[in-house]
């Protein structure tokens, strides 16, 4: 595992995303979310994925309990199954297994039952509600950290009613939750409003993790930054902890 920005006060600097070598957010393990639909497309997302120069492939499709019936026993048999596809097709590749975690009503159940699929036996990412407001982020995240476990909160940038929210964001890290920034964000594949707000929250050195989030072949294409439209923190990577 690694983070993404040093914690320092240094000025942010116009320069590439480099050395971002894992993959922590990805829906390529099929059939089982909104993802990858084939096991085809999944050898194409990883193979894509592995050209654009990451080194380690860290799957981690939904579990929500009203729209994926997943749980940690039926997603290691298919990730297995990708596991074995890949080294069958010559693909040169570290690949791990998580999970992105809706907090949602059926979570405290996975999370009770010790039966999370964490990344690196530490980290839990988790999402909230995308377009409503989520009263109940604080007493979920700190049930994850009692549990022993830290909280990485997928795309806070995305997040609608959040935006130009800083102060939460700061009250769930001083409690002890990361932040992951989707690679995409800054450079408006998912709209200006969204592009916008990571790059400030880049600029204020909110985000400790990066990932593709990606769910289709299609949006490899959309891998070209170009420095002096954003502007991003030194990416230089520290070594896991």
């Amino acid at each position: 595992m690694f983070r993404l920005f040093p914690r320092n006060n240094k000025p942010a600097q116009d320069v590439h995303f480099v050395n971002i070598e894992v993959d922590i957010h990805a829906h390529w393990i099929p059939g089982v979310d909104d993802g990858s639909p084939a096991m085809e497309l999944s050898l194409k997302m990883i193979r894509g994925l592995a050209g654009l120069g990451f080194k380690k492939l860290i799957a981690t499709p939904h579990i929500m309990h009203d729209h994926y019936g997943n749980h940690a026993d039926k997603l290691k048999k298919a990730f297995q199954s990708v596991v074995d596809a890949v080294s069958k097709a010559g693909i040169e590749i570290d690949l791990g297994l998580g999970a992105e975690y809706m907090l949602d009503e059926g979570f405290m159940d996975h999370l009770n039952s010790r039966q999370i699929l964490a990344i690196g036996d530490r980290y839990v990412l988790i999402e909230f509600p995308m377009n409503k407001p989520f009263p109940l982020a604080h007493r979920f995240i700190e049930a994850i950290l009692q549990a022993g476990y830290t909280p990485i909160l997928a795309h806070p940038e995305r997040y609608t009613y959040y935006r130009k929210d800083l102060e939460t964001f700061l009250e769930l890290q001083e409690m002890g939750c990361h932040m992951q920034l989707n690679l995409l964000s800054p450079t408006g594949y998912y709209g200006r409003e969204v592009a916008v707000w990571s790059r400030q929250l880049i600029e204020r050195q909110m985000y400790h993790f990066a990932g593709s989030d990606i769910h289709h072949p299609s949006q490899l294409s959309q891998y070209s930054f170009d420095p002096s439209g954003i502007r991003f923190l030194n990416t230089q990577l520290l070594q896991p902890v």
